[in-house]
Parts: C-alpha cells; sequence; structure tokens
C-alpha cells in the first residue's frame, strides 16, 4: 500500500586491479549495522508523521535495499546499482549505505551514501471484494 520508489547509481573501476566491494546499512549515527541477508517479517505499519532514525527499528528488515551487495568491478568497468525503499510505517527513515572496498588505497575514503525516505499512503484506498456487478449486467444503463 505504500509508494516505494528505485534509485540507480553506477561505480567505476578506473584502476588497475579489480575492485572487490561490500555494501552494509548504517543508521544515521554511522554505528549500528543493518545485514541484507536476512528473511525476518517486516514489522506492521503504523500512522502519523515522524522520523526515525534505522537503527531504532527496521533492524530485522530494513525499508532500504541496495542490489547487489557485494561482488567485484572489473578494471576499466563499471557496476549499476539500485537503491529501493520500500517501507510499511508512515515515518522519515534515514541513515546510511557504507561500501566496503577491499584494496581501496589508504589515503581514499570508503564510499557512503546518505539515505533519506518518507513513508507515503494514498490520499485514498479502498478494499472492495471481487464483483461481477459490471460483468453480470447486474447494473441499469
Amino acid at each position: 500500500m505504500f509508494q516505494s520508489r528505485v534509485f540507480k547509481f553506477n561505480i567505476y573501476n578506473n584502476g588497475n586491479i579489480l575492485l572487490d566491494y561490500h555494501w552494509t546499512l548504517s543508521g544515521k549515527n554511522g554505528s549500528d549495522k543493518v545485514s541484507f541477508e536476512t528473511n525476518a517479517e517486516r514489522p506492521q505499519s503504523a500512522t502519523g508523521k515522524r522520523r526515525r532514525d534505522l537503527t531504532e527499528s527496521d533492524i530485522e528488515k530494513p525499508p532500504f535495499l541496495i542490489e547487489p551487495t557485494s561482488g567485484h568491478v572489473l578494471v576499466g568497468q563499471q557496476q549499476e546499482f539500485r537503491v529501493t525503499f520500500s517501507p510499511l510505517d508512515c515515518v522519515i527513515s534515514e541513515g546510511w549505505l557504507d561500501c566496503r572496498v577491499s584494496n581501496l588505497a589508504e589515503a581514499r575514503i570508503q564510499p557512503q551514501v546518505m539515505l533519506r525516505g518518507t513513508g507515503l499512503m494514498p490520499f485514498c484506498h479502498f478494499e472492495l471484494e471481487e464483483s461481477d456487478y459490471i460483468t453480470g449486467n447486474r447494473r441499469k444503463p
């Protein structure tokens, strides 16, 4: 019932060796890491607008997902990443995507992407049972 969004970005390997990467999700403060590998059930939705750091909840199943989560980029090639925001609550979720590049030079900073998404519900939502009112010619023209 909530609106989902997908964002894409690329990482280029313009170095001379294979670029190995692994993404993790952390809260706004950057301390608590969230794994993408869980299959736990998501929490039930609640109403209202409030701000929430990813570390306060969503640990089992975060609203943000990145694909692919790990792998490598060949020399001279690029890798496209898809970040999906799929909320199940009417809150503003914030956090960081941290990329661990195993063979990055010590002087270089590991890639990091700030995440912020707002869970939105439609203005009007109808849950109606299936009916043959029109196809069964039960309405008057």
